[in-house]
């Protein structure tokens, strides 16, 4: 069995990387007043007592889960950890029962659009979240 070239791969990692810088860098740049629009929404609602809610099927689950921690465990030492929470495979019978006037919710499908995510958002965005 051969080994891999570690040139070969480090070149073709680092090619991959600065690739991938340029596709988020366009992505903020054409994103950050609606970015930044969010953030203060969800900084008002966490203020009034409001939780976000967090929920994907298959494996954008785990990008739920991972925002779920991230707001409870916060990574920066000494800031207050915010409510979230990760509803879980079951979140479309969930939401509906957790879901308060002041929380958020946050949908996650990956590669494509999850039709039990697209539609437990409608039911949030049709009830004000």
């Amino acid at each position: 069995m051969r080994s891999p070239d570690t040139n070969t791969f480090a070149a073709q990692s680092r090619t991959e990387l600065l690739r991938r810088n340029g596709i988020f860098e366009s992505f903020f740049e054409a994103e950050a007043s609606r970015l930044a629009e969010a953030c203060h929404e969800m900084s008002r609602r966490f203020l009034d007592g409001g939780r976000l809610l967090a929920f994907g099927n298959g494996s954008a689950a785990t990008d739920a889960q991972h925002v779920s921690v991230e707001f409870v465990h916060p990574v920066i030492v000494g800031k207050r950890a915010l409510p979230a929470l990760d509803l879980g495979p079951d979140f479309e019978r969930r939401l509906p029962v957790l879901l308060q006037p002041e929380d958020m919710v946050m949908g996650f499908a990956f590669p494509e659009a999850e039709e039990a995510v697209e539609r437990t958002l409608r039911a949030a965005r049709e009830r004000g979240r």
